[in-house]
């Protein structure tokens, strides 16, 4: 905790006092991002979604980044992407994405190296707390259904000028690596086949966006549910004996995601996705059922739905932003994350410093939809007996 606390005000400090820029020379430009918190639920039973307990803890919404841009040649530009992220087992400075785009005309731009999958309203800047609503994004959405976040590949975008709007439509394609490691969860992977398209219509404070894509899957998750002597995840056998489960393979062809959204930043604020996960045929071996004993699980298709909505105000000329959220992920057939359709309520209240610093606090309940009936959802615990009450605050700045 201590090093990464260090790292964090090293990094702040040397990018605040310009010796970043001045180091790496004239024509390249730099910028940050940076969010740190605590995160936290009042039951002592459950763990939610691999991560949050009732001890709190900043794994969830620390992370720290930098935006290197710059000029290569005449119509070609660079860009690349360094984070930390604060709940990764072993938290290091690291590519999240790097690419070169070539400015074809003034409408056309083709990209090529490692992107962001562009299919949702905040794929350029999920990492980017700052010009969020929340100190936590939806995880009903952003991580729970879908976990395709960068790949390798090519992406051809044209843009069209709609008087004072635009349109802007993105087909891209290429393959790419899962590497999740965080502190009770691994996945590796690979990404086959990764292709989709993108469009959206914008205004200066406005968008609507929607995208199509699919992938063939094939990954190995390992799940740590923590030691059984650990009393900050309540009775070992309420966890289901607390131990890892090793590996679950998965093998999925023919993932499809779909998703549409609604983003407004006026003095009222909106924001609004829905997202819909396929397969056309999924597989998955020596899945362990402690309840049944069962030694495998077979799949044959799956199905997931998700979406949330944001409606907020801002008020004392922006500098304060109060916001409420639904989320909810269905997940109709097993997939391997949700167990059953899964639901959160969030209240939260931002305070504004100038355009770059946001201190937030958010208040929810969180639960499965049918936990009366025994779903576990997003928490890892075999039975969860009411809402669950979680809370966040952060801070985070741009610079």
């Amino acid at each position: 905790m201590r090093k990464r606390v260090f790292i964090l005000v090293a990094a702040i400090t040397l990018v605040f006092s310009g010796q970043v820029s001045a180091a790496l020379g004239r024509g390249i430009e730099v910028n940050g991002f940076m969010s740190t918190g605590t995160s936290w639920t009042d039951d002592s039973k459950v763990i939610y979604n691999s991560g949050i307990t009732n001890i709190p803890s900043s794994d969830k919404l620390t992370v720290f980044g930098l935006n290197f841009s710059g000029n290569m040649a005449d119509r070609l530009t660079f860009n690349a992407i360094t984070v930390i992220r604060g709940r990764e087992a072993n938290p290091t400075m690291r590519l999240d994405t790097g690419n070169i785009s070539y400015q074809i005309s003034d409408t056309w731009t083709l990209r090529a190296g490692k992107l962001r999958a562009p299919i949702w309203l905040i794929s350029d800047y999920l990492d980017v707390k700052a010009v969020q609503p929340w100190a936590r994004p939806p995880e009903e959405f952003y991580e729970a259904p879908f976990d395709v976040f960068t790949f390798d590949g090519l992406s051809l975008i044209k843009t069209i000028p709609v008087g004072r709007n635009h349109i802007e439509l993105e087909a891209f394609g290429g393959s790419g690596k899962i590497a999740v490691k965080e502190k009770r969860i691994e996945i590796d992977g690979d990404i086959r086949d990764f292709v989709g398209i993108s469009g959206r219509y914008y205004g200066r404070n406005w968008q609507i966006k929607g995208s199509w894509s699919r992938a063939d899957i094939k990954n190995h998750t390992y799940w740590d549910l923590t030691p059984a002597n650990t009393t900050a995840y309540g009775d070992p056998v309420q966890n289901r004996q607390a131990q890892t489960i090793a590996p679950s393979p998965f093998d999925t062809s023919n993932m499809q995601f779909t998703s549409l959204g609604v983003q407004y930043d006026g003095y009222f604020f909106l924001w609004a996705e829905y997202g819909r996960l396929t397969a056309g045929r999924s597989r998955s071996e020596s899945v362990p059922d402690w309840d049944t004993k069962v030694p495998s699980i077979p799949v044959t298709f799956a199905e997931c739905n998700s979406y949330y909505v944001t409606p907020g105000y801002y008020f004392q000329n922006r500098n304060y932003l109060v916001h409420f959220t639904y989320a909810l992920v269905d997940d109709k057939k097993f997939i391997g994350i949700i167990d059953g359709a899964h639901h959160s309520y969030t209240l939260g209240l931002n305070r504004y410093f100038g355009n770059s610093v946001v201190v937030k606090g958010d208040w929810g309940q969180s639960s499965p939809v049918d936990y009366k009936s025994g779903k576990d959802g997003l928490f890892n615990s075999v039975k969860i007996t009411r809402p669950v009450n979680f809370y966040d605050v952060s801070l985070n700045l741009t610079f």
